[in-house]
């Protein structure tokens, strides 16, 4: 045997990379490759079926689901002991459980196929007859997932001192949010925390004391926190990640509270959700110092444009580091929006240009996403400031899906800002007026200054309900301009072909814009195609000329 694959790293990196099937056999060519082998055959498990199939044959027993049976687990299997179970029972099942290192409980019913003795009667079994106070002792990522309240007090049986990695869902009572502050004891080396809880739940003061009892946190995925684990995580030198997807009215910060002290040193993602301006705006004033790379901030759909102005501005008055780092940013409605605003309170809700303004500090973004509830009310002057700001764009998303919106004040001249200055932009979201196609530079303009604007990365524009008149002329300068455009779509793309006659007669105008935005995204090959053959005839003549 070559000496190399006598060290121990290397004999595990190459187990690592063979083909899970080809393992058992790797395990079995020599002692040198067993344990290494095993790591990684055993590292992952997604039920404890494999560590119960390692005991004595006759131990467990295996049967369908008795109809009449108080247990929950409907049409699946039962797990029931034939007889006591010894010490020594568990001695080869021991050998393979400290090679575990991934665990993912789900409380699904089990079947034949997809065995799963997880159901509460037998939980309640293993946790008398377990030899240790831990059944994976090196475990180091745990999802604990459940729908039935009767599982979750056995999750102690998978908490060990490894355990870096712990996402909890749902949580839907008292008694399990009183779990939570014994967690930081118990794991005190958690870096990934993940915690739900059902929407009847206020459990944000034990979620804070929770995450406020842990010192080497990375990334917390959890619904809210209060002021309190807010100061707590704001000193964390290594926090990477903050998810708060149900944040409730926070408290403004004193400024002496983190008097000289740097907050949020490498945060680089930010995803808040939060119920008002009050939930969002005072956790923003504490990433003065955040190197933010992603933002993602969701606003209520009731909220009033103000509300979303307060937003933009405490983003570029607070994230200063941010401006030259930001990569991502994200500020939209709820996917599940709540009562559209009535004709009454449109103008409140419509965000004009300059309250959208502050946005454009971010000098280096490369996806920009932004959604309000009624829409933005912008021009061709605010598309070219846009465009001017964002020079680095590749996804770009401006739009709303209620259309109540005023019409937009955004022409086909207004894409040729963008086309100029955001060179790398691949899909773009954004309703414009295309009721008069413009005159664009034509060759005859050449001699009175006038310049070609192409652009070649476009690919994709999603149009929304815009209104168009010509499709051709249009498509006739999207081509000129957009060369590399190929796919147009409108608000009706999936759903034309579903109306009922009477939805059909009400949404007359908008499948008729659809209608004309299809042809002129069919036009749209054929006029490449002429533009290629003629530019290819031009070289042609321009090398003959030049022979002769």
């Amino acid at each position: 045997m070559h000496r190399v694959l006598r060290i121990a790293e290397i004999v595990s990196l190459i187990s690592q990379e063979i083909d899970f099937s080809s393992l058992p056999s790797f395990a079995r060519v020599c002692k040198t490759f067993t344990d290494p082998a095993l790591d990684v055959l055993w590292s992952e498990q997604e039920d404890l079926a494999n560590i119960l199939r390692c005991m004595p044959a006759g131990i467990w027993n295996e049967s369908p689901e008795d109809s009449d049976s108080d247990s929950e687990d409907e049409d699946g299997t039962t797990w029931t002991l034939n007889r006591p179970v010894a010490r020594s029972d568990w001695d080869r099942s021991l050998y393979y459980a400290h090679r575990v290192k991934f665990f993912q409980y789900n409380d699904g019913p089990s079947s034949p196929r997809y065995p799963n003795p997880c159901t509460p009667k037998f939980l309640d079994c293993l946790h008398l007859c377990f030899p240790d106070p831990c059944i994976f002792p090196n475990l180091q990522t745990l999802h604990w997932h459940f729908e039935r309240g009767l599982t979750f007090a056995h999750i102690r049986l998978f908490l060990g001192p490894c355990l870096h990695t712990l996402s909890v869902a749902v949580l839907q009572s008292i008694a399990h949010l009183s779990f939570l502050p014994f967690l930081a004891a118990a794991c005190p080396l958690l870096k990934v925390v993940g915690v739900e809880c059902s929407d009847e739940l206020d459990g944000r003061n034990s979620v804070s004391s929770l995450i406020s009892g842990l010192c080497h946190l990375e990334s917390v995925n959890l619904p809210y926190l209060n002021n309190s684990a807010l100061e707590h995580i704001a000193r964390l030198p290594r926090l990477r990640s903050l998810t708060l997807l149900d944040q409730r009215p926070l408290d403004p910060f004193p400024p002496t509270v983190f008097l000289n002290i740097i907050l949020f040193t490498r945060l680089s993602k930010l995803n808040i959700h939060g119920d008002g301006v009050s939930s969002i705006v005072p956790l923003l004033t504490l990433m003065v110092h955040a190197p933010l790379v992603n933002i993602d901030v969701t606003i209520p759909t009731d909220s009033p444009a103000v509300a979303f102005a307060q937003c933009y501005s405490a983003l570029a008055h607070h994230c200063l580091r941010s401006h030259s780092s930001l990569k991502v940013l994200n500020c939209s409605r709820p996917m599940t929006p709540s009562a559209t605003p009535t004709n009454t309170t449109i103008a409140n809700h419509v965000v004009t240009g300059s309250q959208f303004s502050p946005l454009l500090s971010f000098s280096n973004v490369t996806a920009v996403h932004l959604s309000a509830p009624v829409g933005f009310d912008l021009d061709d002057i605010t598309v070219a400031n846009l465009a001017t700001a964002w020079p680095r764009l590749r996804q770009l998303c401006i739009f709303s899906d209620v259309f109540v919106n005023p019409p937009s004040r955004i022409t086909l001249n207004g894409l040729l800002a963008i086309a100029q200055h955001c060179r790398h932009l691949v899909s773009l979201t954004l309703p414009i007026d295309a009721s008069l196609a413009p005159r664009w530079p034509q060759p005859r303009d050449h001699k009175t200054g006038g310049k070609r604007i192409r652009q070649n990365s476009l690919r994709r524009w999603q149009v929304e309900r815009s209104p168009i008149s010509n499709p051709l002329l249009v498509a006739s300068f999207l081509s000129s301009v957009f060369p590399g455009l190929t796919t147009i779509i409108t608000d009706q793309e999936y759903k034309h072909n579903s109306y009922s006659p009477e939805a059909r007669i009400e949404l007359a105008e908008a499948l008729a814009f659809h209608e004309k935005w299809k042809t002129a995204e069919a036009a749209l090959p054929l006029l490449r195609k002429a533009r290629n053959e003629e530019r290819g005839w031009t070289k042609l003549a321009c090398a003959e000329k030049q022979d002769a």
